[in-house]
């Protein structure tokens, strides 16, 4: 099955904090190279997605890779149709402000390759890449604890009001 619709919107957060693909309305089955539904979301469809022919597991290992983009970035990454007609650049995820190495951030651009022949072919190969850059990332140091200060002392209850006189009787 190829989802075809892979973007931010179609995944859901659940309060265990797995993610959820929804929302598989443009999925088909696919024999040979016939489709009948084109779904197209700009940003998030490759070009191959802009024809009726041509969906396959590579339409969705684009989706997922521009859903990281966005999701890293903040940004909807440039359209694939006008990255290919215009000749407008894709921006890179460091240059918006991701924190990657230059290895997850060659598997993610490659994910996000125009042409489908220059993509990771399955979402495994595009999986199994972003796990081999992650393992070469560092890990994060882990900055020495903070010391807390002591706890200061409750201040010394003050009077509310200055005592009073005590009433004469004479």
């Amino acid at each position: 099955v190829i989802h075809r619709d892979i973007a931010p919107d179609n995944i859901v957060l659940l309060p265990d904090g797995q993610m959820k693909l929804i929302d598989f309305g443009a999925a088909r089955s696919f024999v040979g190279d016939k489709s009948m539904t084109v779904v197209v979301k700009k940003g998030f469809a490759p070009l191959e997605q802009y024809y009726s022919k041509g969906a396959c597991a590579g339409t969705d290992v684009y989706a997922l890779a521009a859903t990281i983009y966005y999701c890293i970035t903040g940004k909807v990454p440039t359209d694939s149709a006008e990255r290919e007609g215009e000749n407008k650049p894709l921006l890179s995820p460091t240059s918006l402000g991701a924190d990657l190495t230059p290895e997850q951030e060659v598997a993610l651009t490659k994910a996000l390759e125009v042409h489908l022949k220059n993509r990771f072919q399955s979402v495994q190969a595009f999986l199994t890449a972003l796990k081999s850059a992650s393992a070469a990332k560092p890990a994060p140091s882990n900055p020495p604890p903070v010391k807390k200060a002591p706890p200061k002392p409750d201040p010394a209850p003050q009077p509310s009001a200055p005592p009073r006189p005590a009433p004469s009787y004479t």
